[in-house]
């Protein structure tokens, strides 16, 4: 690891965010809609490139209509990965409404704070119903955590219960997966650090970060699988399971 990697990057990052930070904060005094998307998958693929990650995307990613795309997760820096490349806001755990500084960058390009807790299912559907009114696009991360990407946790139905309800025909479901190839310039399947790149288990994220900003990045594939509609009547349990092998057969 380069310390002198580390510095430069925090620089960068800081320099981007200073320019592109503010430009949202006057394009969301004007609307919510699609175009609210465009400052944030610059400054996503800002990050990208200054971290040094690098994408193969594979399939075509549904951006005409309001769409769920449904994925592995395997590290934080998977936001900037799918954040680069697709015009929409993210689902986060509620949690995360309270984490200085990362709670204000989440509400610039409006992510959905959910919660598991039962009594709050009608206000997840109410926040889902407004995407929807400004035709905007989710990302969800079913497994509820992250993994080595060695493979695919199982999918909790309970997070698409609110797409499941009222104006369920709008949404569009596209599956994806996400695939490490690389770690700084060493194959994962050879002597790749998957761990500098994955984040899981009892890792501290300051210092996973820290050691990924002073490497030379990753490379990974983004595969996006066939889409299809949102079924009247659907049963949750079932979809999870249909969604969750349609993105393990892509690891």
């Amino acid at each position: 690891m380069a310390w002198w990697r580390v510095v430069w990057k925090i620089a960068a990052i800081a320099a981007l965010s200073s320019i592109l930070v503010p430009m949202q904060l006057l394009v969301r005094a004007n609307t919510k809609g699609p175009a609210s998307a465009r400052i944030p998958r610059w400054w996503h693929a800002g990050l990208r490139r200054i971290l040094g990650i690098q994408v193969t995307v594979d399939g075509v990613a549904v951006t005409d209509r309001p769409t769920l795309f449904v994925g592995n997760h395997l590290s934080h820096f998977d936001i900037f990965v799918l954040g680069s490349v697709l015009p929409a806001s993210f689902i986060a755990k509620d949690e995360m409404a309270t984490w200085p500084i990362a709670n204000q960058l989440c509400a610039l390009q409006d992510t959905v704070f959910v919660s598991r807790r039962p009594r709050d299912a009608a206000k997840m559907a109410e926040r889902m119903q407004a995407v929807l009114q400004h035709r905007r696009s989710l990302v969800l991360f079913p497994e509820g955590t992250t993994s080595d990407g060695c493979a695919v946790a199982p999918f909790k139905s309970s997070l698409f219960s609110a797409f499941l309800g009222k104006g369920n025909g709008e949404w569009t479901l596209q599956p994806f997966t996400l695939v490490l190839l690389a770690v700084d310039g060493e194959p994962v399947a050879a002597a790749g650090e998957r761990d500098a790149y994955c984040f899981y288990g009892d890792m501290v994220m300051a210092g996973h970060m820290r050691y990924f900003l002073g490497l030379r990045g990753a490379h990974l594939r983004l595969i996006f699988h066939p889409p299809r509609p949102v079924r009247a009547n659907e049963d949750r349990k079932q979809l999870a399971t249909e969604l969750h092998a349609v993105v393990a057969a892509g690891t």
